[in-house]
This record gives structure tokens, sequence and C-alpha cells, in this order.
């Protein structure tokens, strides 16, 4: 196993690296490997996939594990996921505990029953994303957290809310920011979650748009933000897109599925297509596409081509005891 750190993520530290390390030596080989840089992780899982490894475990936040995904994307070599950052989104969705020395041992005793399953991604001009890709209004939040890198490790979610209400008052809501398009075949079920959608082959302008792989879209301390509960691991991608931005279209849906957990509501506003292989994303005149893929800000763009990829990484499935 090699087990790749981000030694300066939010919830990582030479004596949680030992931890971690001691634990999985229990039963495994290890390598440690420690990230420098932006995409590092992505070489160091590329170099372990070239040296025969069997498995790369993940010590890190959401875009750590994002950059190794994006190395064993296609190989036999499984990615372990350990909840190193400050959310830990996917490590979370897969039921894994917060406390580093469960979590690896869960890991720990799935590989070596065995507990290795393959998994599907969706990808983003080619990038692939584990859990989602916010587009317009979301990644614009997630830029701003970005700027206040330091803080974040200080304060938590706290800074996203603060920095979510900022860019809510200086976000252009007047003038849609992307114009969504879903080819008619996409969907092998062509599912719409509402009777106000028109055919999918129309385009659907919008400020905020959320492409998923699985639910939830992220956590608020212990809570999850579902949006829409369909997207799962082994369906192809949903899409939810919001055309409006005033606060009365916009707060209501939000607070709701912060209140009963239920997703999103659809509504004229709120649109929802699921099951989909493909879709894209283009700017709208004068504005460019800013788009974050797994928490991550990626910057802009003209376009998103979104495809969805079966069964194409194995993940070891953690056993957590009761």
């Amino acid at each position: 196993m090699t087990l790749v750190v981000n030694p300066v993520a939010t919830n990582v530290s030479p004596a949680r690296i030992r931890v971690v390390q001691e634990t999985l030596l229990a039963r495994h080989e290890v390598s440690v490997q420690v990230t420098r840089h932006r995409d590092h992780a992505t070489e160091l899982a590329t170099a372990a996939v070239a040296s025969g490894t069997d498995c790369v475990a993940v010590l890190g936040g959401d875009g750590t594990l994002n950059e190794v995904v994006n190395a064993l994307a296609g190989t036999e070599c499984a990615v372990a996921v350990l909840p190193g950052g400050s959310t830990n989104v996917f490590a979370r969705t897969l039921g894994l505990p917060d406390d580093l020395r469960r979590a690896a041992r869960a890991t720990s005793d799935a590989l070596a029953s065995g507990w290795v399953h393959r998994i599907g991604l969706g990808a983003v001009n080619g990038r692939y994303f584990t859990f989602h890709t916010g587009v317009g209004f979301d990644a614009a939040v997630v830029s701003r957290v970005e700027h206040h890198n330091k803080l974040k490790h200080r304060i938590g979610h706290a800074l996203f809310l603060y920095c979510g209400l900022r860019e809510f008052s200086l976000f252009d809501r007047q003038h849609p920011q992307y114009v969504l398009r879903i080819p008619p075949q996409s969907s092998s079920t062509r599912r719409r979650t509402n009777s106000t959608d028109s055919n999918p082959a129309d385009p659907v302008p919008g400020y905020f748009a959320i492409v998923q792989n699985t639910d939830p879209y992220t956590f608020l301390g212990h809570r999850p933000f579902t949006v829409a509960p369909a997207a799962t691991l082994d369906r192809g991608l949903t899409v939810t897109s919001i055309g409006d931005m005033s606060v009365r279209a916009f707060l209501p849906p939000i607070l709701g599925a912060l209140a009963n957990r239920k997703g999103v509501r659809t509504n004229r506003s709120v649109r929802r297509w699921e099951d989909l292989t493909h879709l894209s994303i283009q700017n709208a005149p004068d504005s460019m596409l800013q788009y974050q893929v797994d928490g991550d800000y990626l910057g802009e763009a003209e376009q998103l081509e979104f495809t969805h990829h079966p069964n194409i990484v194995s993940i070891v499935l953690p056993i957590v005891p009761r």
C-alpha cells in the first residue's frame, strides 16, 4: 500500500500520520509519500501504480483524493479514503468515522476482507470527480473561500457561510451565467423530475448548477446537505440547475433541503435531470464559467463537457463496526 499524505490538510499532523501508519502496518506493507504542491498527489499515485502497488490510501481532504483518483481511474489499483480534510465529503458518504484510528482500522479490515468494488465517476473536460462539480455561484463561493485558506483551518464552516453571504450580495443575479444543454439520448430513462421541464435538448439558462456523481452535496457540521438523493455511485450523473437567484426564488428550496434532508425541491426555477451519460454547460455572452471540482476551484472556462464513466475505479469500502 502507498499512503499519500497531504501534510497541510486541516486534520493532518505528524502524530495523526503516525497513528494511521501504525494501524495500517499491522496488516499491510506501507510506503508513505508526502505531497508538496497542487497536483503532486496525482504524480505520486501514478508512480505508485507503475511500481505495482495494490492500493493507494489517501490521507487528506477531498481535493487530494480527487488528484489520486485521476491517476487511478482505468487501472486495477484500488483507492482507500481516510478523512484528513475539513469536511471529508466523500469519506463520510462512504460511512467512514471522523476518528482517524477507527477509519484506518475500518479501511485495513475492508482491504484484508476483499471489500474492493468498482464504482463510476463523473468527468468534466477530462477531469474526473468523485462527488460533484459546481458551476457559477457555487464555484464563486469556493474561490472566495480559497482566498482565505488560512482562516478555513481555524473557523471551518463559518467561513463558507460568510463567503456565501458575501458572494450572494456581489454576484450578478440579473444576467444568467450559462446555458445548460442535455442531449435527449443522454439518459437511458430520460426521467425528468417535474412537469415544468421542456424538451431536454432545449437550452436551459442558469446561475448555479451542481452536477453530482453522488449525494450529499456537502456536510454542514455532521448534517448532510442533500441536493439530489437519486445521485448514487451506481447510476449516471444528476444535474440540478437554478435559473433564478432572487431571494424569494433561491432561499426557500435551499433552506427546505437543510430542514428535511429530502433534497432541493424542483420548481419553475430549480430544475433537475437524472441518470445522465453526458451534458454540456456553455458560458453566456459576456461571461466566463467559474467551476469547482470536488471542492477545489479550477478557474474559468468557455464550455464544460460532462461525461459519466461507469465501473472505472476500484474503491475500498470500509467495514465500520456498529
